[in-house]
C-alpha cells in the first residue's frame, strides 16, 4: 500500500468508504455482514486501515455493520472516520447524541476523524451557523478533540 506522511501519521492513499455496502436483498435493505467482513478483511490484508462511514449511510446501518467488522481487529491498527450528519434536527442536544451514538454503533470509545457532513448544504453559511456554531456543537467537538 502506498502511504503518505501527514503530521505524525502514516496514512494509506486508499481508504474504505462504507456509503454503499452489499445487501442481503434489495427488498429488505439488510446489510450482508458476512460479505462486509470479507471486504474489510481483504482491505486490511492489503494495507487499507482507514474506514469512513456516516450515521445516514445504508439507511442508517452502515456504522453498525462497519463497527462489527472492525471490532475483530486491534483498535490501534485502525483509523475510523464518521460524520456529524445532523441535517434536520440540529439542536445541540440531538447533535451531541448523534456523536455518542456513532461511537456506540462503531463499537469504539474514540474516533480518529469526525467530519462535518455536507457543510454547504441548505442555505450555505446560515445553515452552517445553525448546525454547528450557534448551537455550540463545534465548540463541543473542539473540546472532545482535546
Amino acid at each position: 500500500m502506498i502511504t503518505r506522511k501527514f503530521h505524525d501519521l502514516t496514512l494509506p492513499l486508499l481508504g474504505f468508504g462504507a456509503m454503499r455496502l452489499p445487501l442481503l436483498s434489495e427488498e429488505s435493505g439488510e446489510i450482508d455482514r458476512k460479505q462486509v467482513n470479507e471486504m474489510v478483511d481483504y482491505a486490511m490484508k492489503c494495507g487499507v486501515n482507514y474506514f469512513d462511514t456516516s450515521p445516514v449511510y445504508c439507511q442508517g446501518f452502515s456504522e453498525r455493520a462497519t463497527g462489527a467488522a472492525l471490532k475483530r481487529y486491534p483498535r490501534e491498527k485502525l483509523l475510523i472516520a464518521t460524520k456529524m450528519s445532523n441535517f434536520q434536527n440540529y439542536t445541540r442536544e440531538n447533535s451531541i447524541k448523534m456523536y455518542h451514538q456513532s461511537m456506540k454503533e462503531l463499537q469504539t470509545d474514540y474516533l480518529d476523524y469526525y467530519l462535518l457532513h455536507s457543510v454547504g448544504g441548505g442555505e450555505g453559511i446560515k445553515t452552517f451557523h445553525d448546525r454547528y456554531i450557534d448551537n455550540g456543537v463545534l465548540d463541543f467537538l473542539l473540546k472532545e478533540r482535546e
